[in-house]
């Protein structure tokens, strides 16, 4: 009994210690940071009671958990945790005009406690404490920087959720969350919800054929949650009303799109399909026939067919950009005799035969593509090669953030992550 009780007391002592420990740490943090953001030595001149109202205040680091309901597998969760808390201590931002930076991981803590201490200071209260509130408001308030912020915070969170989804099966997402505290605790709890989607498979019948089709969502951003893809049916046939429908994929075209964007990461292929559809480019051929433009992160690489049935947008196939029945191919075979058979045997219908660091120096190569349309493949190796990973991991997810940033859509959604109330 008497050991148990000895036991619990050094247990408690230790916590303690550690509490006490981590304030200290905290507040040393921030006075430096403080400082650095300031660009002067004004940390000093703060009471200490304000520190300390701060830290009893203060915005806690992200913890990732499975959302409200959501049974989420603990190795998917734990290794979510490790990849995150990764990320988030080696993605940087730029604080202050000589270039000071940040890691995400210390931003949400410090960077936003610092907000909190601007808003507790009275400029009555102490000797500059005017002249401090607005040099530290001039960081708050710097629309720059908490957007560089918000952009790759959000990135990290959406592009995990594409490192664990698997396109057919099921879709994984995280949401940022934060939790005030009350009276009692005044802190703000950070928190990034894991939640688990089901793919919705149906079966439709096509040319008298039962065919499986897989319905096509994404969640592009940290706050909207997961969202059907979806099209005004008037996009596609002008007779039709506005009125938005589902998109769904067939089986067909998903193997298509994999086969034929061969060295593409599969993580890869699913977000291209999804940002094809955030301003979709429709092309109906001569035959009425619609296509809609697969575009890989800002090169277009081929074609999806299109058709409304029962009133679901349905993507038929995937046409690369050099096979029959594109504009671009019909060119080629007038203007070079290239048949179906001559482009298989080249294999010139992949998008592999083109990923090669050689294209761009080939003159010859360079003229018949640019002549018939295809000029968009030249760079193809330069811009993309980053995308030939055989593995989707660590490596590489700063690459899927590149395409996220650059993407006009997501930073449309990600200003609601500014809106956030301190």
């Amino acid at each position: 009994m008497a050991k148990n009780k000895k036991r619990k007391a050094n247990e408690f002592q230790k916590q303690k210690l550690s509490l006490i420990h981590h304030k200290k740490e905290f507040i040393a943090t921030l006075k430096e940071t403080i400082n650095v953001v300031t660009c002067k030595t004004v940390s000093k001149h703060i009471p200490e009671s304000l520190y300390d109202l701060t830290y009893e205040n203060r915005f806690t680091q992200l913890k990732v958990v499975p959302a409200p309901q959501q049974l989420i597998p603990s190795e998917i969760r734990n290794e979510i945790v490790d990849k995150l808390s990764y990320f988030m201590k080696d993605i940087t931002l730029s604080i202050n005009k000589y270039g000071n930076i940040l890691s995400i991981s210390e931003f949400n803590t410090i960077g936003n406690s610092i907000r909190l201490l601007a808003a507790n200071i009275n400029p009555e209260d102490f000797d500059y404490a005017r002249i401090i509130k607005d040099e530290l408001n001039v960081f708050c308030r710097d629309f720059e920087i908490f957007s560089d912020y918000f952009m790759k915070m959000q990135c990290a969170l959406l592009t995990l959720g594409f490192m664990f989804t698997d396109f057919g099966k099921h879709y994984y997402y995280l949401q940022f969350r934060q939790v005030k505290g009350n009276h009692i605790d005044g802190k703000t709890y950070n928190y990034a919800d894991i939640y688990y989607h089901k793919a919705d498979i149906k079966h439709i019948i096509i040319d008298n054929i039962n065919r499986p089709i897989t319905r096509l969502g994404h969640c592009f951003s940290a706050f909207n949650g997961f969202k059907w893809v979806k099209i005004k049916q008037s996009l596609i046939n002008k007779n039709l009303s506005d009125q938005d429908i589902d998109v769904y994929i067939q089986s067909h075209a998903i193997i298509r799109l994999k086969e034929r964007l061969d060295c593409i990461n599969e993580k890869y292929i699913y977000l291209a399909l999804n940002l094809s559809f955030k301003e979709p480019k429709i092309y109906t051929n001569p035959n009425g026939k619609v296509f809609i433009e697969f575009d890989l992160f800002g090169i277009k690489t081929g074609y999806l067919l299109v058709e409304i049935i029962d009133n679901k947008l349905i993507i038929k196939t995937f046409l690369f950009i050099t096979n029959n029945g594109t504009p671009e191919a019909k060119l080629l075979e007038e203007n070079t005799g290239l048949k179906k058979l001559d482009k298989k045997y080249f294999a010139l219908d992949k998008i592999s035969t083109f990923m090669n660091s050689d294209i761009g120096q080939n003159e010859e190569v360079k003229k018949i593509l640019s002549e018939n349309g295809c000029d968009c493949l030249i760079d193809l190796y330069d811009k993309h090669k980053n995308l030939l990973t055989e593995e989707f991991d660590s490596n590489n997810i700063y690459k899927m953030m590149g395409f996220i940033n650059e993407n006009k859509s997501f930073r449309n959604e990600i200003r609601e992550f500014q809106n956030i109330e301190y």
